[in-house]
């Protein structure tokens, strides 16, 4: 007697939907958590021009570094930048 072939599944060898899904919500956290990083940095770049917030300012910028290749180089730019003597003199001046 010769063996009954398998059945026809029309998914064979794909995942399951739920592995899609899970997928899609990872994506999309990480969209949203670069979104806010984004929105971080346009926040500390207007604290920068009103001379607010330093050392969130050095701690965002450490944080850009993670985004290659302009984030690195704004951050790097951000420490060379606001650790110069020149900065470090107006920053220590109190508003008038």
């Amino acid at each position: 007697a010769a063996a009954a072939p398998a059945p026809h599944v029309a998914n064979s060898g794909a995942p399951p939907v739920a592995v899609f899904r899970v997928m899609a919500g990872i994506m999309s956290g990480v969209v949203v958590l670069v979104w806010i990083a984004e929105a971080l940095t346009l926040y500390f770049g207007r604290c920068v021009k009103r001379r607010e917030h330093r050392m969130l300012i050095y701690v965002m910028a450490a944080l850009n570094c993670v985004f290659i290749p302009y984030g690195t180089l704004l951050g790097i730019f951000t420490f060379i930048v606001l650790g110069s003597p020149e900065a470090i003199a107006e920053w220590s001046e109190s508003p008038v």
